[in-house]
């Protein structure tokens, strides 16, 4: 294969790899609906609790999210993002959509890059009736099946430069409109013409205004819109930005002429340079956003009489200063991909490009991206993840990133994303990069996360390490560049991590370094660290050299490994013939080893026929398939350490969780053994298995009930 410089794809060399049927690739017929009462219904697990609001508005309270009225309760929120026409369903849609959604063990939902339909384009600001009822609808179905709402005050709206006022032909940039809400006021007013007709809906079934709606519970004011995410190319060529930077410069230099001698009014070319220059215009820009918040949530709590919870900065440039930015908000947010695409020659369009190598094995499994941009003080989330598709490892991603967030003691997650489109919220289609809806494998390993994290299966890190930002040394020390970061983050599997903006210790942190002292610290500096604590809290277990990752808890034990033996608590399997993830989880409130139901799964691979790829490595990917959608062949011999008088029977489940038929399996009074095998039926993968034990009493009575039945 080669590529055309600067990064497209020039031709392949060879022949391209295609993903069709075969011994190794076996046909899953998919749903997304969840048969009621089934292994796969985790809606009455215990944090779905219809309707929602029923306790109040969400409130944030020191570190976690609580109800009103159940205070000194942390919650916790799990969910999904809908996407353009998707967020447009009809109420049987809706409320057929919702009711899957919690049967995932769904509680929250995301309404994302929903405002250009909305919107009646002339203006761009004012709502169509008939579209706003739509999001009525799906806003009611949420309340009736017990799931909370956020969205983001502009993520994509179309917005013409003329409906602003601005003498220019066409359509603002997305990405400009994000920049220009924060400092050209034509703009901004456009911004809040839309938020005020949002805010002050009234929805006709429950008689409440938007603003005023407790399951509307989150609100974030610009989608990935930190100032500088794209350089600073386009803030360079406003004038009435240049002027802003000018103005601020001029009153720093009066206040600290001896600081500021050597800042000059250039813009600096590159938005990560190392310069003193560059850690000066980060301030200004951080000012900038620490303005637009206060104005932001004036408007929201004054204007509007909104006690929504507030929130921004969700996206990848994060200087220190953002840090100061972030103390205005109520909770902080923020979004990370693994393997998310990188497109060769167009935008959005194919060919594209992942590593597609197995996450463990990297630096990077989620977590160290986002935890430096966490306040301990605050309540954390994250709207958007996803270990995406078509990568070959992502079913290790459910696993990760429930242990990331129960260690860390997270507070929100939704994942992206449910469906971009209409017809894809609750049929069958082809995959995509990122669409839960249309990927088996994604969805089975959101049980993962769900148990770990929702049901507190994994508990949180005893210890907390705080980074210490004192904002009089942020204000001052220019010399150590505007992006500092601690530079090892695996000590996130240790510590719970995070910053802290102000002067000394905080009570609950047990270690900890200073800005900008911080920002120097090596490997060295916790070594001591990992000789001292067991990874997890003992809970946690990672071989990058072997690329094995283990979770041991008593509810949820399981791991992913390329191959091999490995075991976690009472499960152990061999892994033979593809890497698989294979956990089991107990679906009462007994651990695995006494449980009386279980469920395990046991995921390989996921592709469509016809899938395309430059080589066998699958790092380029030329052409999507179609359904059906091909599991890949791969077995793991499990064998569970069970207590008690009981007799298990192992029964594999269809898609929706209902039942298919008993799988053979052997019980020496202690351990259960089966065979876990993707291509047992190669014309449907088998990859979920319901384990379900009765002791030797409950089967007499069910004996002498049917005797007298037959009597």
């Amino acid at each position: 294969m080669t590529l055309d410089a600067p990064g497209g794809i020039d031709r392949v060399v060879g022949r391209p790899f295609v993903i069709s049927r075969s011994a190794e690739w076996v046909p899953l017929h998919d749903t997304t609906d969840i048969a009621p009462g089934s292994a796969l219904d985790f809606s009455k697990l215990g944090w779905v609790d219809a309707p929602a609001g029923k306790y109040g508005r969400v409130v944030a309270k020191g570190a976690h999210f609580e109800f009103e009225g159940k205070p000194g309760v942390p919650q916790r929120f799990y969910g999904c993002n809908l996407c353009f026409t998707a967020n447009y369903l009809s109420d049987d849609e809706a409320d057929a959509l919702c009711a899957r959604l919690a049967r995932m063990g769904y509680n929250a939902l995301r309404i994302h890059h929903y405002e250009s339909t909305l919107c009646d384009p002339k203006d761009g600001t004012t709502l169509l009736p008939e579209k706003m009822a739509q999001l009525d609808g799906l806003l009611n179905a949420c309340i009736k099946h017990g799931i909370y709402l956020t969205t983001d005050l502009f993520v994509s709206r179309r917005v013409k430069w003329r409906t602003c006022g601005i003498d220019r032909d066409g359509m603002i940039g997305m990405g400009e409109f994000k920049e220009l809400a924060l400092f050209d006021e034509r703009v901004f007013r456009n911004y809040l013409a839309f938020s005020r007709n949002l805010l002050c809906h009234v929805n006709p079934k429950t008689g409440r205004r938007w603003a005023d709606e407790p399951a509307f519970a989150f609100l974030a004011l610009i989608n990935e819109g930190n100032l500088g995410n794209h350089g600073y190319a386009f803030l360079a060529s406003q004038e009435t930005f240049k002027k802003k930077w000018r103005e601020w410069l001029s009153a720093r230099r009066a206040e600290s002429p001896d600081l500021y001698r050597d800042i000059t009014e250039k813009i600096p070319g590159n938005a990560w340079e190392h310069s003193r220059q560059n850690c000066a215009f980060t301030l200004f820009l951080a000012d900038l956003e620490s303005s637009f918040a206060e104005r932001m949530t004036k408007f929201v709590r004054d204007e509007i009489g909104s006690k929504v919870l507030l929130t921004d900065m969700s996206c990848w440039r994060n200087p220190i200063a953002y840090q100061l930015v972030r103390t205005r908000y109520d909770y902080v947010d923020d979004h990370f991909y693994i393997d998310h695409p990188q497109f060769l020659e167009k935008p959005w369009n194919l060919p594209s490009k992942c590593p597609n190598v197995n996450p463990v094995r990297r630096a990077s499994m989620g977590f160290e991206g986002v935890a430096r941009h966490r306040l301990l003080d605050r309540p954390f989330t994250i709207s958007e993840f996803n270990y995406s598709g078509p990568g070959q490892f992502r079913g290790v991603g459910g696993m990760v990133l429930g242990a990331q967030a129960a260690l860390q003691e997270y507070d929100a997650i939704w994942r992206f994303a449910w469906s971009h489109s209409h017809d894809g919220v609750l049929e069958s289609k082809p995959m995509t990069y990122f669409d839960v809806a249309r990927d088996p494998l994604q969805r089975a390993t959101e049980r993962a996360a769900l148990t770990l994290y929702m049901r507190r299966d994994m508990m949180p890190l005893k210890r907390t390490f705080a980074v210490t930002i004192p904002e009089s040394k942020v204000r001052t020390t220019f010399g150590v560049g505007p992006h500092a970061d601690i530079n090892e983050m695996w000590f996130g599997w240790y510590e719970r991590f995070g910053t802290w903006v102000g002067n000394g210790k905080p009570k609950f942190v047990n270690d900890g370094a200073e800005f900008p002292e911080a920002c120097s610290l090596k490997a060295d500096y916790f070594k001591g660290l990992a000789s001292g604590h067991r990874m997890g809290d003992g809970q946690v277990a990672i071989s990058r050299d072997e690329g094995t990752f283990i979770v041991d808890t008593p509810r949820t034990q399981g791991f992913f490994a390329e191959s091999g033996r490995h075991k976690a608590g009472a499960l152990s399997a061999r892994i033979i013939g593809a890497p698989a993830a294979v956990w089991v989880s107990a679906l009462d409130d007994a651990p695995v080893a006494r449980s009386g139901r279980l469920l395990l799964t046991h995921v390989t691979d996921v592709q469509d026929e016809g899938a395309t790829y430059a080589d066998e490595e699958k790092k380029v990917l030329l052409k999507w398939g179609k359904l059906p959608h091909l599991m890949r062949a791969g077995r793991a011999l499990v064998s569970i350490r069970l207590d008690g008088n009981a007799v298990p029977r192992v029964y594999a489940l269809c898609a929706d969780g209902s039942r298919r038929g008993e799988v053979p399996s052997s019980w020496d009074g202690t351990t259960l053994t089966f065979t876990a095998n993707t291509a047992r039926d190669t014309s449907d993968a088998t990859f979920l298995y319901e384990i379900e034990r009765k002791s030797f009493s409950v089967v007499k009575k069910s004996m002498g009930r049917l005797a007298r039945n037959v009597r």
